[in-house]
């Protein structure tokens, strides 16, 4: 590399400003024009050994200024070079025009050098040692950038979605998480060939938004000439309801039109007059959703924000802590842990008890499921927990890395809220089948509630269920009725209980604690299992959440060990004539109520055993519900029992509260507590300058409010006046048509 590192013969004539970008010829010294299709895989090796020589023959060639950070990263981080930037990505990238791909090497080492300072030469890894900082971290973890599933035919898919800014995050940051997101995309298969990676850019949404013009001016720069990473993009525009009206933007105010007109041209032209993407427009709702599944995109990996299921925050923390135990080693950890556990001296499961009475004996504590010497021999609950943890050692690492993260933080929680006990029952001994289970519902806990996966399943404001979840417990979805005649508990679900306040995710979060509290009940896990009271039909009709039913008939199929004895009421609505509006558009009701009933019957699959009530004359489900033993006094209202919903759900989550807390004196000591506070922090003049701000304001928008409605009134009168003096005029003309008209008649009948 002498002639590389080599600056002389360079002047400040001959040498470019080394600030400026470094243009990418068609062609080069070496491999001039090259327009050889790519091959992803790795040529042969002495295919590539030329190759790589070609290149830096032609790096050779480059100024030395241009070069210099390239270089630095050569002398400091060798390593770093051949595996964060390794050149043969360029050469693909460039189609082995060498001269190129060696002018983009050094434009992504200077970029690099550029927004990471000193830093650049540390790895672009995420474990608080590398080139990312907390703020970095952050902007990603809230899913700007973000990686979505992989289309069917595995090409990579990254969304950018200006709604997830962070306001406590700095360009800077944001432009850090992206250069961070693109390198590593670049290692995925196809990122240099074409078309290259899905690249998925919400630019219009139903709230306006301003752009970031140097943000976006420098990531296209990186697209053109920096990253070796071939982009497809799909560009996203959802235009409000209305465009009346007027919005604030950097030119001051403009219409909408003229603000969405000029963001869609800017962005557009920004691609050069080579732009080849897609722009799908949300004409009719699901329109971009039916688009985005026709390019290759599963609903499972599309936003929720355009119809999908994919939720990008739940989805970018989960990339990010896969990332974070890659940089960190933590699958080892893992594994080391794993291994501790369940130890090659530990006894197998084909060893008889007499066996394993002559061995060492080992059994596990319940309350911490670890591995304890015994002198006795094993009980048969000891002999399914053994099993139990036998059977979990072959599971694959990402399978159940949430069950032994758990098991490692909350190991009292394990054992109480997850007891594998209630597992095997549920799946009738079966080790296996206990096991993943077990592995299902921590995977489904922690990405449902994130880091609060690990708070215990509590009402006490300390725990893993927020305000907004328990007023969906309060509202009554779901709700648990009176126990059966036999004390069989009785579960409710009635979608006419929505909150419109909450989100599918609250919804979501009380089923999950819902159903991991009626787990408690022996019968939760036999055949005959809990009773499950389903309004699926109601007089009132009601659009049903696919995405939610789907959820909760995955949870009972695969993660929860509670077995249900479904009963699917029926009442439709006294007319069934006419039409209703549905996500399809406008349909007929009995339509509407088939598609129901036929969609939610299939979601049980071919072993659907419960029952289905129709409310063909009035009092019918009544009747039905009392055959399966509910007293009429149990029953809800909206059936014809005597139970009401709401009082009977506050009642049942003011219990739960008072059992978290310790009883109702603790309970009491609590609120006064959080009085005190209230009545602390309401005479601190922090507040006191908050609350006289908000009595200004609320001032100034009644008197604006007052202002004009007295203008609407005088432009109402003016109008008015208008109108009869309009009348007037028009008055005053007819008469004196009418006079000139009396004139001449006079003037003939005296003449």
């Amino acid at each position: 590399f002498g002639d590389i590192l080599d600056p002389n013969g360079l002047t400040e004539d001959s040498s470019p400003d080394p600030l400026s970008p470094l243009p990418l010829p068609q062609g080069g010294a070496i491999g001039q024009g090259s327009t050889a299709p790519v091959d992803q895989k790795p040529p042969p090796r002495n295919q590539q050994d030329h190759a790589l020589e070609a290149f830096h023959q032609a790096m050779s060639s480059i100024p030395y200024k241009q070069k210099k950070e390239y270089l630095e990263a050569l002398q400091q981080a060798p390593d770093l070079v051949s595996t964060e930037s390794d050149p043969m990505k360029f050469i693909r990238y460039c189609k082995s025009d060498f001269w190129a791909a060696a002018a983009r090497m050094c434009n992504y080492w200077r970029e690099r050098r550029a927004l990471f300072l000193e830093k650049a030469f540390l790895p672009m890894k995420l474990d608080g040692k590398g080139a990312m900082d907390e703020s970095d971290i952050l902007v990603l973890q809230a899913g700007f950038p973000a990686q979505l599933p992989n289309t069917k035919c595995g090409r990579a898919v990254g969304i950018f979605d200006r709604s997830k800014y962070l306001s406590s995050t700095s360009r800077t940051n944001r432009l850090k998480a992206t250069f961070y997101f693109a390198t590593k995309v670049t290692d995925y298969e196809g990122a240099q060939s074409e078309p290259g990676c899905v690249l998925i850019n919400f630019l219009i949404q139903p709230t306006l938004q301003e752009m970031d013009p140097p943000f976006v001016e420098k990531t296209f720069y990186w697209v053109k000439e920096v990253i070796p990473v071939k982009v497809d993009p799909i560009v996203l525009i959802m235009l409000p309801k209305k465009m009346r009206g007027f919005i604030q933007s950097a030119q001051g105010l403009v219409s909408k039109q003229n603000f969405v007109a000029n963001i869609v041209s800017s962005y557009t032209s920004s691609f050069g007059s080579n732009f080849k993407g897609r722009v799908l427009f949300e004409t009719n709702e699901g329109d971009i959703m039916n688009d985005l599944m026709k390019a290759g995109l599963t609903r499972e990996g599309i936003p929720t924000s355009v119809g999908g299921d994919w939720m990008i925050e739940v989805g970018a923390r989960k990339w990010i802590q896969d990332r974070v135990d890659r940089d960190c080693g933590e699958e080892a950890h893992w594994q080391e842990l794993l291994a501790r556990f369940t130890g090659q001296d530990q006894p197998s499961v084909s060893s008889t008890s007499s066996e394993l009475e002559n061995t060492a004996a080992v059994s596990f504590d319940q309350n911490m499921l670890l591995p304890v010497p015994l002198n006795e021999p094993l009980t048969e609950q000891d002999q399914a927990l053994w099993s139990f943890q036998q059977a979990m050692t072959p599971i694959p690492f990402e399978e159940k890395k949430d069950y032994l993260e758990a098991l490692h933080r909350v190991p009292e929680l394990v054992s109480t809220e997850s007891d594998p006990m209630k597992f095997i029952r549920y799946c009738k001994a079966d080790s296996k089948a206990a096991a993943a289970r077990m592995c299902s519902y921590w995977y489904e806990r922690r990405l449902l509630f994130l880091e609060k996966a690990f708070l215990p399943m509590k009402l006490d404001g300390k725990g893993a269920m927020d305000e907004d979840d328990i007023l969906v417990l309060q509202a009554g979805y779901p709700a648990q009725l009176p126990s059966t005649k036999c004390g069989r508990a009785v579960a409710l679900f009635d979608r006419s209980k929505y909150l419109s306040s909450t989100t599918r995710t609250n919804r979501l979060k009380a089923v999950f604690y819902f159903s991991t509290k009626f787990s408690d009940y022996k019968e939760a896990q036999s055949d005959k299992g809990i009773i499950f009271l389903n309004f699926l039909i109601q007089p009132r009709l009601q659009e049903t959440d696919a995405i939610l039913t789907e959820k909760t008939f995955y949870w009972n199929t695969h993660t929860l060990p509670v077995r249900l004895d479904p009963f699917i009421l029926i009442m439709l609505p006294k007319t069934m004539r006419g039409f209703i509006q549905s996500p399809q558009g406008l349909v007929t009701k009995q339509s509407f109520v088939a598609d129901i009933i036929s969609s939610y019957m299939s979601s049980f699959g071919s072993n659907f055993r419960g029952n289905i009530c129709y409310e063909t004359n009035e009092g019918d489900i009544l009747k039905s519900l009392m055959k399966a033993g509910l007293t009429q006094e149990g029953i809800p209202t909206s059936a014809g029992g005597g139970w009401m919903v709401e009082e009977g759900s506050r009642k049942w989550v003011h219990d739960k509260v008072v059992q978290d807390c310790g009883g109702e004196a603790q309970l009491e000591e609590l609120r006064k507590e959080e009085q005190r506070n209230a009545a602390a922090l309401e005479n601190s003049d922090e507040v006191r300058l908050k609350r006289r701000r908000t009595v200004n304001a609320i001032h100034s928008r009644k008197k604006r409010e007052r202002r004009r409605k007295e203008l609407d009134l005088l432009k109402m009168e003016c109008g008015q006046l208008k109108e009869t003096n309009a009348a007037l005029k028009a008055d005053h003309v007819k008469l004196e048509t009418l006079l000139r008209k009396a004139h001449r008649l006079i003037g003939k009948t005296s003449g």
